[in-house]
């Protein structure tokens, strides 16, 4: 996810104010039904997974690092439904330049939530032997 995250934090959302306002209602909802494709099957792997090592973790994972990866996911789930849906939800009504500003800006935390959570895991995992 965390590549998926920058592509859209950093070209797809900015992308909303190029569009043809004539033509937003139907590129917001083609938004909202490519990106949920791709995103809430690996939404609902990352909680999944972490849930899975909160109960039943492997031998080498700290059960500190299983909880704090269970709390960034829950952190950008929150995030997602509190700051993002509502966004989403007001543009499929049509472009507002202030909505896709806030869209940017309040994606950011999920950006760095999903970046640090996936440098724990390349670190956490590139060190098991």
């Amino acid at each position: 996810m965390t590549g998926v995250i920058w592509l859209i934090q950093v070209v797809h959302y900015p992308s909303f104010n190029w569009v043809d306002r004539a033509r937003s209602v139907d590129f917001s909802a083609f938004h909202v039904n490519g990106i949920t494709k791709v995103v809430a099957p690996a939404m609902l792997g990352e909680l999944g997974t972490a849930v899975f090592f909160i109960f039943a973790p492997p031998l080498e994972l700290p059960q500190g690092f299983a909880w704090l990866n269970f709390l960034s996911i829950a952190l950008i789930w929150i995030s997602t439904f509190l700051f993002s849906v509502p966004k989403h939800d007001r543009l499929k009504k049509g472009h507002d330049g202030p909505t896709v500003r806030a869209l940017v800006r309040t994606n950011w935390p999920r950006t760095i939530l999903w970046t640090l959570r996936c440098l724990g895991l390349v670190l956490l995992f590139g060190g098991m032997n």
